[in-house]
C-alpha cells in the first residue's frame, strides 16, 4: 500500500465515526418571538405539536418570492393535519415592501418580520444564511430536513406527509 492511500485509509477512519456521531445529533431550530404580518405575536416553540416549514427569504431573493405560491399551496392544503408554513423574512425592517409581497402573491401562512440575526440564531451559527433556506420541523421542533435554495415541492410534501402519519 502506497503512502497516499495509507494516509486517506487512516482519515477515513477517524472522519467516518465523527461523520456518524453528527447524523445521530437531535437539531432544534433556534426559538425566536417575532411580530407576523397579520400584526400577532408568534413564537416558534408554540408550535410543538405542529409539523412547521420554517422558510428563510427576503424581498429582494427572487427564488424565495417564485416559490412562495407552492408553499402557500402546500400550507393550505396540509394545515387541516396540523402543518403550517412560516415564511421569515430576514429583511423585517422593510415592513411595507414585506406586506406587499405578501398581498400581491396572495399568501395565507404567517410571515414574520425577522433579521439576518434572527435567521442567524435559528440556523444556529453565525454564518450569513444562503436564501432561501427552509428548515422543516417534526411535532417536536426537531429538524428532520434543511433545505438551501428552492423547495423541491413533491420531495418536501412525501416528506411532510411522512411526518405527520408519525
Amino acid at each position: 500500500m502506497n503512502k497516499a492511500a495509507a494516509t486517506i485509509l487512516a482519515l477515513s477512519c477517524f472522519i467516518a465515526p465523527v461523520l456518524a456521531q453528527e447524523r445521530d445529533v437531535v437539531r432544534y431550530a433556534g426559538d425566536f418571538t417575532l411580530l407576523t404580518a397579520a400584526g400577532d405575536s408568534l413564537q416558534l416553540s408554540s408550535l410543538r405539536g405542529t409539523v412547521v416549514l420554517l422558510n428563510l427569504w427576503a424581498t429582494w431573493c427572487k427564488p424565495c418570492l417564485e416559490e412562495m405560491p407552492d408553499l402557500d399551496e402546500l400550507h393550505q392544503e396540509l394545515e387541516p393535519q396540523g402543518f403550517t408554513v412560516i415564511g421569515l423574512a430576514v429583511d423585517g425592517e422593510r415592513k411595507a415592501a414585506i406586506d406587499r409581497f405578501v398581498e400581491r402573491l396572495e399568501v395565507t401562512y404567517p410571515i414574520v418580520y425577522g433579521s439576518t440575526e434572527v435567521a442567524q440564531a435559528v440556523l444556529g451559527g453565525n454564518a450569513m444564511p444562503i436564501l432561501p433556506t427552509t428548515l422543516v420541523l417534526d411535532q417536536k421542533g426537531r429538524i428532520t430536513d434543511r433545505i438551501v435554495g428552492t423547495v423541491p415541492i413533491r420531495q418536501t410534501k412525501r416528506n411532510i406527509q411522512a411526518l405527520l402519519r408519525q
